[in-house]
């Protein structure tokens, strides 16, 4: 079987800038609000080329308005959203395996798990499993392993979670139960049911393999031109306010629920007792407790922030959770 994953609190951050460095990451797996932390997506052996630049963020509020300051003073349920231009960490795998070990001085008091994203071709993320399999094993650490295949701002590539065959073939690159750790994929949103169809097809060739699904990610070739701007292709990723990128944050929140939604009861009516078995972690747009508990009763066993927590810090994790608690 694979190995179940359940979150306590039912709360952690999902791969993003805001989890980039060893201050950030140390800030999360502080907060008593978090159940796991999820690092920046990393490749195998160098990090991705960034530049200042091109690859950045900005915050809004609906409608299109002029760009929100991080350091605006804002009510604990801003409905927040994000364009982002950003692709994988400037950081390599190795970099957040050593601030894990630097986190967790004493396995046996470690507090909570960490999710190790990676990305790369189907070889490379198969290395990838193995050297956080070993590196866990070694330091006797609790980690989970998750493929992101649906990054939208990767230049020259398509995101790997909307093509079957290359869904497939990362599968291929999976052990089956042959793994202590439980291994998910980050998948894109989708936007009709045969994209997700296909998904739980992919799993059922291969039942045993992935533990978990992060749904979703950022929603791409999307453009934040603010009304009364005039816009220019020489302008929209380098010149602010314009971005020419992925969309997060509460404008995608009714897609990511659909989508969680869908995935869900497609595993629940899968054959495959494994494929039942497997987690959703939901993503996308919640900024507040009603959001959170959206996410909970359409069938997420976790929820995940990303764009709410870059712009508030790591305290509107306990204001998510307040409600509950």
């Amino acid at each position: 079987m694979p190995v179940r994953v359940s979150f306590n609190p039912p709360l952690l951050n999902t791969s993003s800038a805001f989890s980039s460095t060893l201050e950030q990451l140390q800030a999360l797996y502080n907060s008593p609000s978090t159940g796991a932390v999820t690092t920046r997506t990393a490749q195998l052996d160098e990090g991705f080329l960034e530049n200042p630049d091109q690859h950045r963020h900005v915050f809004f509020q609906a409608p299109l308005s002029d760009p929100l300051a991080e350091t605006t003073v804002q009510s604990d349920n801003t409905p927040v959203s994000a364009f982002n231009t950003y692709g994988y960490s400037p950081y390599p795998l190795s970099y957040y395996l050593s601030a894990i070990e630097l986190l967790v001085a004493d396995p046996t008091k470690q507090r909570k798990p960490f999710i190790i994203s990676v990305a790369g071709s189907p070889e490379e993320v198969s290395q990838a499993v193995d050297r956080v399999a070993q590196f866990a094993a070694d330091k006797r650490v609790q980690l989970l392993v998750e493929l992101n295949l649906s990054c939208p701002n990767i230049s020259g590539t398509a995101p790997a979670g909307y093509s079957p065959a290359s869904i497939r073939a990362y599968m291929e690159a999976l052990p089956v139960d042959g793994s202590a750790l439980p291994i998910g994929l980050k998948v894109p949103p989708f936007t009709y049911a045969e994209q997700m169809r296909e998904l739980v097809r992919a799993l059922e060739a291969r039942p045993g393999a992935v533990s978990f699904l992060t749904a979703t990610n950022t929603l791409g070739n999307c453009l934040y031109a603010p009304p009364g701007r005039k816009t220019s292709a020489l302008q929209l990723s380098t010149v602010a306010p314009y971005l020419f990128g992925a969309m997060s944050g509460t404008m995608i929140h009714p897609l990511a629920l659909g989508n969680v939604f869908s995935l869900r009861n497609l595993l629940d009516e899968s054959v495959e007792a494994r494929v039942r078995e497997v987690a959703i972690i939901g993503a996308g747009g919640v900024v507040d407790n009603a959001g959170f508990t959206r996410m909970r009763e359409v069938g997420a066993e976790a929820v995940g922030v990303a764009t709410v927590l870059g712009f508030r810090g790591v305290d509107v994790l306990d204001n998510i959770l307040s409600e509950s608690k």
